[in-house]
């Protein structure tokens, strides 16, 4: 191994070449898979050294571990990464120094989390739970609606194939890591930013963590969307002048964490992804890592790895409770041990088999510890739970955080969305259609429309309106959410069952003369 490459293990060649003939590709095609000359791709066969880069690319592309394929013991790799040194020795301090004037700066952006109802600010490190990231995107899988009314539990994002979310960190130097809403995306990133702070992670690297809102927020009143000159302006603050951080983006040393792409005002999508894809290719040899909802992502980086936040597993749900019984309702170790037994045990009771499927997602497990701490129990009666859900999904969510989004639906107020959806579901359960394809929406939605309180409102909606409203339901809400390619359905099974037959059409009625 050279200073800055990597070599494969005689092990790790013969598993690189079983998985080359699995997926039927020559050494050429693989390295037109991944953009690249034939050479590297043949050294990294000859089990010589190559670049870093292109080493993991390669293990990446054949569907293996480049830890593995270079022997490397996984639980090892951040101090290996560590001892990564550059031809340029003074990088290496400067690299040390910057990190050390960084340090409270990071600390003070990633270190707490806000949770809904929660009034103070809960330490990341005291209820963060580790998360795994599926290496495929569930929404671009190919099934018919036949494979789903025969499993229902087919488009559920959970699977044994699962990775550790700091694994595929490393795996992938340029990551774009989608998921639901309330999924943890930014509680991940959050916590990567921290660890690689602490020198837990990728310690050879300066963290970088920039809110994609904030970013566009501040950029409007200056005029453009400078990425570079935003960064440089916020290590500024920490004693860092513009040649040091140009010095470590140029190396390669940086670690660049983009959050929340969705979270960017509609009209400003555009220029920012043009100035992202800009900066990460002028910048190439650093790490990037950028989230976004996985209804609301449509533009592909070049040269990023797209993966999936997996929903919670039984084993993170215990892991959450726990956490949460001692943090944030201040139970004692022992009282909370106790406490989450029981809240289990409540949870796999046959009758809550909706609530426990609410519970794979982070932000609708908090709701549930919410209402559990102040009963004891789950109520056989769920309906101001699954209330409290749609209300966090169409609004209090993104309004605690400060996120405006786009009017997707115009006209329509809160009480006018809830009916719409009511209704929707109320079609779809009534007919047995748990399951729907893309070309049904606009039905589903023109049956609805006229249905509103407004008798007039229905008609004042042009085409353009009415399919402003469905993309509302799909990319902002995340209500219905894309189980297969062109295949839908509401995203949580207990939502739909709570909306057909409940009488949150007339309930609704008073909220829509507000």
């Amino acid at each position: 191994m050279t200073s800055r490459g990597l070599k494969a293990s005689p092990e790790g060649i013969k598993a690189a070449k079983t998985a080359l003939t699995d997926k039927t590709l020559s050494q050429q095609k693989l390295a037109t898979a991944l953009g690249i000359t034939r050479q590297p791709v043949s050294k990294f066969f000859a089990g010589e050294s190559v670049s870093r880069s292109c080493f993991v690319q390669i293990c990446h592309q054949l569907g293996l571990s480049w830890q593995e394929v270079a022997g490397f013991d996984y639980f090892a790799v951040s101090k290996i990464t560590s001892s990564f040194k550059e031809a340029n020795p003074d990088i290496n301090d400067l690299v040390k120094e910057i990190r050390q004037k960084c340090q409270d700066k990071i600390q003070n952006q990633c270190s707490t989390i806000q949770m809904l109802d929660v009034a103070r600010a809960i330490p990341l490190d005291e209820i963060y739970t580790p998360v795994e990231v599926l290496p495929e995107i569930t929404s671009q899988k190919w099934h018919d609606i036949a494979d789903f009314r025969k499993n229902l539990a087919l488009g559920d994002n959970q699977n044994c194939n699962s990775l550790s979310g700091l694994e595929v960190i490393l795996r992938s130097p340029k990551l774009m890591l989608l998921g639901k809403s309330g999924s943890g995306k930014t509680t991940f990133l959050q916590y990567l930013a921290i660890a690689c702070n602490q020198g837990k992670f990728q310690p050879h690297l300066v963290p970088v963590f920039v809110r994609l809102k904030e970013f566009t927020e501040d950029a409007r009143y200056e005029g453009e969307l400078n990425l570079l000159q935003y960064i440089s302006q916020s290590l500024k603050c920490c004693d860092i002048d513009e040649k040091a951080t140009l010095s470590v983006l140029n190396h390669g040393n940086a670690l660049i964490i983009l959050d929340g792409l969705d979270e960017v005002p509609l009209k400003y999508t555009d220029v920012a992804i043009r100035e992202i894809r800009k900066f990460t290719q002028i910048y190439y040899k650093n790490q990037f890592v950028i989230s976004c909802r996985i209804s609301a992502c449509k533009y592909r980086f070049p040269g990023f790895t797209e993966v999936e936040l997996a929903d919670f597993n039984d084993k993170q749900i215990e892991i959450y409770i726990k956490n949460w019984l001692v943090v944030v309702a201040h139970q004692s170790l022992s009282y909370a041990e106790t406490n989450s037994k029981l809240f289990i045990q409540n949870l796999n009771l046959p009758e809550n088999q909706r609530i426990r499927e609410l519970a794979r997602v982070p932000l609708l497990l908090h709701l549930i510890c919410l209402s559990f701490q102040f009963k004891g129990q789950f109520t056989h009666n769920p309906v101001n739970l699954y209330e409290q859900v749609l209300n966090v999904l169409l609004s209090r969510w993104d309004e605690i955080r400060g996120i405006k989004r786009d009017d997707f639906y115009p006209n329509l107020n809160l009480g006018c969305k809830k009916k719409l959806i009511a209704h929707i579901a109320t079609i779809t359960f009534k007919n047995g259609e748990y399951f729907f394809e893309q070309e049904k929406i606009p039905q589903l939605l023109a049956e609805a429309l006229p249905t509103i309180t407004n008798p007039n409102l229905y008609q004042s909606l042009t085409p353009l309106e009415q399919k402003s409203a469905l993309e509302g339901m799909i990319f902002q809400d995340s209500l219905l959410i894309e189980r297969a390619r062109g295949i839908y359905s509401f995203a949580h099974l207990g939502i739909l069952e709570y909306l057909a037959p409940s009488k949150i059409l007339e309930k609704s009625g008073n909220l829509a003369n507000d």
